[in-house]
């Protein structure tokens, strides 16, 4: 189950309420770009603050026994891509996989995505979580080509898979 917002004790409250569902996973969406959600802090929002959002996954981690993954984007903006950073401080607080969408908040679905960015994390030694790319990928062959290309641990489909799922 996904969940999202900006205020810390609400999610982790959320954690906990979703947890009694008993899914297999808790999965926390620090990318959606749309406005009424970023403008709010959550989505991707809360890629303008960094330290918070590693504190409030750190508080969800710690409030269920299940898996907790994430699922964000490069940065907030073309100077702001601090997801090597990111990805880092996620995993040391301990997530357990990593969904990369390959744009910042600022480009929305706007111009190509920077699989480079994805694949450099995939690529540092001190990660060693799941690392899964997303963005532009609109074709199985795209996603066979990315995951090798890029070697992340697997693909995850976005909007493609709502318009046209093969």
């Amino acid at each position: 189950i996904q969940i999202f917002g900006s205020d810390i004790e609400s999610m982790r409250e959320a954690t906990e309420i979703t947890a009694a569902a008993h899914p297999d996973i808790i999965d926390i969406n620090y990318g959606c770009p749309v406005k009424k959600v970023a403008c709010k802090g959550a989505g991707a929002g809360i890629l303008q603050d960094i330290p918070k959002m590693v504190a409030m996954t750190a508080e969800i981690v710690k409030s269920t026994s299940l898996p907790v993954t994430v699922k964000t984007r490069l940065g907030w903006d073309d100077d702001t891509k601090y997801i090597e950073e990111v990805a880092e401080r996620l995993q040391d607080v301990g997530i357990k996989g990593l969904s990369i969408h390959g744009r910042t908040r600022k480009q929305m679905y706007k111009g190509d995505a920077d699989w480079t960015l994805i694949g450099k994390i995939k690529e540092n030694p001190r990660v060693h979580i799941p690392i899964f790319g997303n963005g532009d990928i609109d074709s199985p062959e795209k996603a066979k080509l990315y995951k090798e290309r890029y070697k992340v641990d697997g693909i995850m489909i976005g909007r493609a898979a709502i318009g046209y799922p093969w």
